[in-house]
């Protein structure tokens, strides 16, 4: 009743090397049958999820994708687990973080039904909109589901747990298939420089006339 076999290449799946001898093989008390045949090789299949979507320029920060936005290429996208570690495919293969293409679409397939995090690096001089809705699992795939993490200086953004199950994702994403969720996204603002306005460019320049004169005076003391 356990299943015998590993995943091999090309998405096909074999058991281990076996014999087979007359007289030898298990008894009808075990698979029901003589000692010439063994009923035992067993095989157990499981249907495999995905998730992904996209990220965008949120040039509003409204945390929703408007018309106009472009996407964001190149954005550093890495799948976790509800520990924030590495996880693996169907296959034993740890999955790799991958970048969004230049239409902002990223995609992770071959995925067991489980729990997980989705981590969104930009390329530099952005960071995830501050307005954000923030549950992934509520299947609207306009809306940005990252949130920053405090004190990081890359942009970083993180999701809260998404729950992938096999025939509930949402059929209304774009591929019209239950395996598949869409609907995780993450957009980012432009990183804005502050220029100083006419007050702090005078209290600036207060301060370095007094430190000079400070340091004038400190001179004639001497």
């Amino acid at each position: 009743m356990d299943s015998n076999c590993l995943a091999a290449d090309n998405n096909t799946f074999v058991t281990p090397a076996f014999n087979l001898f007359n007289y030898a093989e298990p008894e009808s008390t075990v698979d029901g049958d003589d000692t010439d045949r063994d009923m035992t090789v067993d095989c157990g299949f499981y249907r495999p999820v995905s998730i992904g979507d996209y990220a965008w320029i949120d040039e509003n920060g409204n945390g929703i994708q408007d018309g106009n936005e472009a996407p964001l290429e190149n954005v550093i996208v890495s799948l976790l687990d509800v520990n924030g570690d590495p996880v693996e495919d169907i296959f034993g293969n740890e999955v790799e973080p991958i970048k969004t293409t230049e239409d902002g679409a990223y995609l992770f397939n071959n995925l067991s039904s489980d729990d997980y995090i989705v981590q969104f690096t930009p390329p530099e001089g952005f960071h995830p909109t501050a307005e954000v809705t923030e549950e992934p699992n509520d299947d609207i795939n306009i809306d940005s589901n990252c949130i920053a993490i405090e004190g990081d200086i890359t942009g970083t953004g993180l999701t809260q747990a998404v729950k992938l199950l096999w025939g509930t994702e949402p059929t209304d994403d774009g591929d019209a298939d239950p395996a598949t969720n869409r609907t995780v996204d993450c957009g980012f603002e432009p990183n804005v420089f502050n220029i100083p306005t006419l007050s702090e460019w005078a209290y600036l320049l207060l301060m370095m006339l007094m430190a000079g004169i400070a340091w004038r005076m400190k001179g004639i003391k001497r």
